[in-house]
């Protein structure tokens, strides 16, 4: 196949599937694990008021070693109620 001539049309052509791409969302789902006790291996007690906005007890290492913050969680997400093997 030859390739396209740079004429108006294939400008325009190349233009609207450029703007196409950029208009579609990436949809990118998250895993986020529910950890009380922060940077310490494990979850904690799993205890706390579960939301997603506002609680700063989700982490998105599951062995819960890692830092916690408060998120944004979308129906994509996968939410898991205790990180690492230790809540209860």
């Amino acid at each position: 196949m030859p390739p396209l001539k740079n004429t108006p049309s294939t400008h325009a052509i190349k233009l609207a599937l450029a703007m196409t791409a950029l208009a579609i969302p990436s949809g990118r789902a998250a895993t986020y694990y529910w950890d009380t006790n922060s940077t310490t291996t494990g979850s904690g007690a799993a205890t706390g008021t579960w939301d997603s906005s506002v609680s700063a007890l989700w982490s998105t290492d599951s062995t819960g070693a890692s830092a916690t913050s408060a998120v944004t969680t979308t129906t994509a997400d996968d939410l898991f109620f205790s990180a690492g093997t230790t809540g209860t």
